[in-house]
């Protein structure tokens, strides 16, 4: 009976599971439902803003259609929709350039990183959706191309 009580319990809810009636300090850490829609509002609230090319790339976001801004959003987190800013470390970051900077690019879902290469200086906001059509121009999903 408790096996059972503990099995119908568990909730599966985008491909992660909601321990909320099993146990309730862990409900909604593994639950998509505790994600924020994606808007450029709240995608301005969860990324973390440093560097003077993050208000550019706040600037270039926002000339995208819907469906980019999901597909970007999609291409960061690996996630369908924005994270919950429970802690520091679930903000969205944009890593710029450096050694060993690819040419387009890449995404770490772990971190909710967006590694973009070097870009011209000064930096506009046509130079990084020029650089992201290529997330929107090929088949992408979850940071692989």
């Amino acid at each position: 009976d408790a096996l059972e009580a503990f099995v119908s319990g568990w909730n599966v809810c985008m491909n992660h599971v909601d321990l909320g009636p099993v146990l309730p300090h862990l409900n909604g850490m593994f639950c998509e439902t505790q994600r924020l829609d994606i808007t450029v509002a709240n995608l301005e609230r969860v990324l973390s803003v440093h560097h003077g090319n993050d208000y550019v790339f706040l600037e270039a976001v926002k000339q995208l259609s819907t469906d980019q801004l999901q597909r970007l959003v999609q291409f960061i987190t690996g996630k369908a929709r924005l994270p919950v800013l429970e802690r520091s470390e679930d903000r969205i970051r944009v890593v710029w350039g450096g050694p060993g900077a690819s040419t387009l690019p890449r995404a770490q879902n772990c971190t909710n990183t967006l590694l973009m290469p070097d870009l011209p200086t000064p930096l506009t906001p046509n130079h990084v959706l020029d650089c992201l059509r290529s997330l929107f121009e090929f088949d992408t999903v979850y940071g692989f191309l």
